[in-house]
């Protein structure tokens, strides 16, 4: 009995040990609290956080927002850290006291690609906080700062350690957008490869917009050349996003690899159709023949078939449309002096004198050729057309004779010209003319028999 009850008091005596123990342990090690996310307490961190440069303070939130210039500052100088805990803890309205908890505290830079180094907080005891590099142990710099990718402030209550608040930034890219040493463009050794992944050609490319040292804004990958029709990228490296490259990486060449994409010739074979409706004879030589040039280089392009490019597709489309564009009509002299010459020569032809059948196709003829005289726009083509049609048909009158016998030849045929169709007096002056010759003739027979008889 004696030594159960024993047994039962020393058991007794280690849990209540054992509980102690716990709780100082979880009161020395804060990490154990539970963190809550400072925002969630609508508490904007980098407005508490601080960086002292040159003696001049930097709140997080201007170094993150507008950004400075410390161009005019050396490199290697020193960075130290002000953090207001007093307007944490007001600004969490609490009866708890925070403290900033300098064994999570932490900022992170990146040196190469896949290197990372953390920094850690050290209290100066001047209301600054030292920056120390857990790599080498030395104080943060301006050119750390610009370089810094990640911060993590964390406070933890000094009373309990049941809870606990942070405040986190994390991202691909700088975080800070500080000058300082100039501006500098987005560079990158672009690699285009075939869908084989056979390196086709490279390309060094170098931004037209510039953007300060540590400053997140991207270039669009969209800019490199032929990116977007001819390739497509193949995937981004570090210190870039799929969004683009980042600025302020002087001397440093980002690594990007693009795959070809198959051709659309769509776009230029519809311009080239359209070439096919186009009448040659209608502009000048000089525009088009650079009209065909065009279309000779463009159809070589079609004839590469995938091989091609994209924007060699789309050029070779372009310099048809503008040659197209460029065509210069040529100009036509219209003249109509043999036409009218003709159809006053035929002016004084007369049915009568011309079988009905001959007669009718000529008077058609004659009709159509006077029309095509009297339009001001008829056309060269049509001019000529009239006149031939208009001759043909007067080679093909055939003439009545005084008997009513037909012939095969015009008077044109014979050399001989016509008049114009008689009527009216002029026909009965004909008709007592002939009827005086031969009452004439008759007289004179008449006059003889008398004579001899």
């Amino acid at each position: 009995m004696k030594v159960r009850a024993a047994l039962k008091k020393a058991s007794r005596t280690f849990m209540a040990m054992a509980l102690v123990t716990a709780v100082c342990l979880t009161m020395a090690v804060p990490v154990f609290a539970r963190n809550h996310n400072l925002k969630d307490k609508d508490i904007n961190y980098r407005e508490y956080l601080s960086f002292v440069i040159a003696g001049n303070e930097y709140t997080m939130t201007q170094l993150t927002g507008e950004g400075a210039d410390l161009s005019g500052l050396d490199k290697s100088t020193p960075v130290y850290a002000k953090v207001d805990v007093n307007g944490l803890n007001e600004a969490l309205n609490t009866d708890d006291t925070y403290a900033l908890d300098t064994k999570q505290t932490y900022m992170s830079r990146h040196i190469q690609s896949n290197v990372t180094v953390l920094y850690r907080f050290q209290d100066n005891g001047d209301g600054t906080w030292a920056i120390i590099s857990e790599d080498d142990g030395t104080n943060m710099t301006v050119e750390n700062l610009a370089y810094v990718s990640t911060v993590g402030i964390y406070i933890y209550n000094t009373s309990s350690t049941s809870t606990a608040y942070y405040g986190m930034d994390a991202l691909i890219t700088n975080l800070f957008k500080i000058n300082v040493i100039g501006k500098f463009p987005a560079k990158a050794a672009v690699t285009y490869v075939d869908t084989n992944g056979s390196e086709l050609y490279k390309f060094e490319y170098v931004s037209e917009e510039q953007g300060y040292w540590g400053e997140s804004t991207t270039v669009e990958y969209s800019t490199f050349p032929e990116i977007g029709n001819s390739f497509e990228l193949a995937g981004y490296p570090p210190y870039a996003t799929s969004a683009g490259l980042s600025f302020g990486y002087e001397g440093r060449e980002l690594e990007v690899t693009v795959i070809k994409l198959d051709p659309n010739f769509d776009k230029l074979l519809a311009v080239l159709e359209e070439v096919e409706n186009l009448e040659e004879k209608n502009y000048t030589e000089e525009s088009l023949q650079a009209l065909l040039d065009a279309v000779e280089q463009a159809q070589a392009v079609v004839d590469k078939g995938n091989a091609a490019y994209q924007y060699e597709a789309d050029a070779a489309a372009s310099a048809v449309r503008t040659a197209i564009d460029g065509l210069q009509e040529a100009v036509v002299t219209i003249d109509k002096t043999d036409l009218k010459e003709a159809l006053d020569k035929y002016t004084g032809y007369n049915s009568e004198d011309y079988t009905e059948a001959s007669w009718a196709a000529y008077q058609e003829a004659y009709d159509a050729a006077m029309k095509v005289y009297n339009d001001e726009n008829a056309t060269q083509d049509q001019i000529d057309n009239a006149l031939a049609a208009l001759n043909n048909a007067a080679n093909n009158l055939k003439k009545v004779d005084a008997a009513g016998n037909t012939s095969g030849t015009s008077d044109q045929t014979t050399g001989k010209t016509s008049g114009a169709p008689v009527t009216g007096d002029n026909a009965y002056v004909q008709v007592y003319a002939a009827v005086a010759v031969m009452s004439l003739a008759a007289a004179v027979v008449l006059a003889k028999r008398k004579k001899y008889n």
